[in-house]
């Protein structure tokens, strides 16, 4: 089974702790709507939806400024470009 990194745990936990919440409210309205993008995030992940439109956001690059950058834009080239830019 693969090791998950810090970041990914965290998120994972959020996504449990909002199943939990919505059971916890006991708002049927609430738990079906959640029941229901559980199932549908899982079928999308499961056709490559997900992956797939990650590979067109690192085609098309878009402006990404952060804390850090420079005067300007910098563009994102895919999963290196989450580091901060380096100070000037």
């Amino acid at each position: 089974m693969r090791r998950r990194g810090l970041v990914s745990e965290l998120y994972r936990t959020a996504r449990i702790a909002n199943d939990v919440s919505a059971l916890a409210s006991g708002n049927p309205t609430r738990i079906a709507r959640r029941a229901k993008n559980v199932i549908l995030g899982r079928a999308l992940g499961r056709a490559g939806v997900w992956r797939a439109l990650w590979r067109l956001g690192t085609r098309f690059p878009v402006p990404h400024v952060g804390p850090g950058t420079p005067k300007g834009l910098r563009f994102r080239d895919g999963p290196s470009s989450f580091t901060s830019a380096p100070a000037i």
